[in-house]
Formats: structure tokens, sequence, C-alpha cells
């Protein structure tokens, strides 16, 4: 079921696999950004969050505008102060985006799953 659904990004709750799916696209500017962890905490507050996986799909992220790489790093803590059962972040295939975010995992103990994105085979 979509919860939010915004132009930059989606977020669905599955009830059946215990997934929350966030999907964002484009580029993220800094309002959105704001606007973004507002409905986030909306939304992990309709679930037990302990019981559930958080899957951030940045596949088809682009790269992130400079005033909101400064965000990244901290999005990515943020991610796990929930308490989710486990954070999964999906790779974006823009080569910039994806470099930006390598970095800013870099920086952080990340503690959660990075995937590449599961594109579709011509």
């Amino acid at each position: 079921m979509i919860v939010v659904d915004k132009p930059k990004y989606k977020m669905s709750i599955d009830e059946e696999k215990c997934e929350i799916l966030i999907q964002l696209n484009g580029i993220i500017r800094q309002h959105v950004a704001s606007e973004y962890f507002e409905d986030l905490d909306d939304v992990a507050d309709k679930v037990v969050v302990e019981h559930y996986t958080l899957i951030v799909d940045a596949t088809l992220q682009s790269a992130l505008a400079s005033d909101v790489v400064t965000v990244l790093i901290p999005a990515l803590l943020y991610y796990q102060t929930f308490g989710f059962k486990e954070v999964v972040v999906v790779m974006p295939i823009s080569k910039i985006s994806n470099a930006q975010v390598k970095e800013a995992l870099k920086a952080v103990d990340f503690t959660g799953t990075v995937v590449a994105p599961n594109l579709p085979k011509n």
C-alpha cells in the first residue's frame, strides 16, 4: 500500500513482507529532503519497526545537489536510529550519485545492507 506518493519519492508499506519501501527518483533538493524526513517519520509511526525491513531504493536517484550531499551522511545514520529489523540501501545507477552514496557510506559505520540495483536485462 503506497502511503506517500510525491514526485521525487514514494513510500509504501508491505504488511505481508514486513517491509517499508522507499523509492527515490531524480534530483533531491534541500526542501524535498526536509519533507522526505517528515514523511519517513510518519510512515515509520504506522508500523512496529522492530518487525520491519526498511528498503531505500535509490536506483533512479540522480546526482544530489551540493546542498543535499551534506545531508546524505546524517540520512544514513538516521535510517539506523529507528530500530528497523534491517536497513537495505539499493545503490543508484547514476555513476555520480553512486559515487556520492559510496563516499557517504565510507564516512558512516553503516550497519545495514548495500545492494546493487536490480535492473531488467534486455
